[in-house]
């Protein structure tokens, strides 16, 4: 959940900062809407396990829901280290940046966990890139911003 919750938020902070919400800050406007994402992919998700029941069990499905949750809030946590130790005029850019990074890191550790080498590995991390900028571009256009 974490690498959606990061493309969600990479899409949020363009409007943000089109629409002036969040000048001084971002932070406040970033936690509410991640905290908005959990709550509605952890609902969507428990509705949808109910109605396929996969037979998994249900200590399973916790901790599939506490990983998605953990995933989330190492987002959160990264935001909100960088809104500390950011200079407010640089604190948005600065989110940015670590919104990009946390969409590389899960490529490579998702590339990595396959066992591709290193070039390989380099052009996972450039497509799931483009990929996700294309998914935030989108979004920001179909919502108008």
């Amino acid at each position: 959940m974490g690498l959606y919750v990061s493309i969600s938020l990479l899409a949020a902070i363009g409007t943000l900062v089109e629409t002036g919400h969040g000048a001084e800050s971002p932070i406040r406007a970033l936690w509410g809407i991640l905290l908005g994402l959990v709550v509605a992919h952890w609902f969507a998700f428990s509705l949808a396990a109910i109605a396929t029941d996969t037979g998994e069990g249900r200590r399973e499905a916790l901790l599939h829901s506490a990983a998605g949750v953990a995933g989330a809030a190492s987002v959160g946590v990264a935001l909100t280290l960088t809104s500390w130790l950011v200079p407010a005029r640089w604190e948005t850019a600065a989110i940015t940046v670590v919104l990009i990074a946390y969409i590389a890191l899960a490529a490579v550790t998702v590339a990595r966990s396959r066992q591709a080498d290193w070039f390989r590995t380099g052009v996972i991390v450039a497509a799931v890139l483009a990929l996700s900028l294309g998914i935030v571009l989108l979004k920001n256009f179909l919502g108008g911003h």
